[in-house]
């Protein structure tokens, strides 16, 4: 199965995290940098093997940890499928370096949150599609 984003989201690369927005469903997600990597390089026409052997030689990622980390995605609303590919084996437990959403906020409270701290701008100002 490949995957794309849907396409009422937003995002930006904050340090070593992606931070999404959906407006939609009012939630922000923070991706650590494995996820940010295969958050980015979503086309809708790769699946999850393909994505690892992209981003292989610089990550070392591994295609079930893509995979579950694609389904995480998935559940949150986050992504969607773009077409079939077949499943064959029970997936093992992640690797310490997986992909993974690291946290999510409803997007009230983390507004509440950026207008009190100082120095916030760059993670409250978050830009559509950066």
């Amino acid at each position: 199965m490949s995957y794309r984003r849907q396409s009422h989201l937003s995002w930006r690369a904050i340090g070593e995290q992606t931070v999404i927005v959906d407006a939609k469903g009012k939630r922000l997600y923070g991706l650590n940098e494995a996820g940010g990597r295969v958050w980015h390089a979503l086309d809708g026409e790769a699946g999850a093997s393909e994505l690892a052997a992209r981003l292989s030689a610089d990550t070392g990622m591994h295609a079930e940890d893509v995979a579950r980390f694609l389904a995480e995605l998935r559940a949150n609303g986050l992504v969607e499928a773009a077409k079939d590919e077949r499943q064959s084996s029970p997936e093992p437990p992640p690797s310490p370096e997986a992909p993974c959403v690291l946290w999510q906020e409803e997007i009230q409270t983390f507004a509440r949150a950026c207008s009190m701290l100082p120095g916030m701008n760059a993670v409250c100002n978050l830009n559509p599609r950066s």
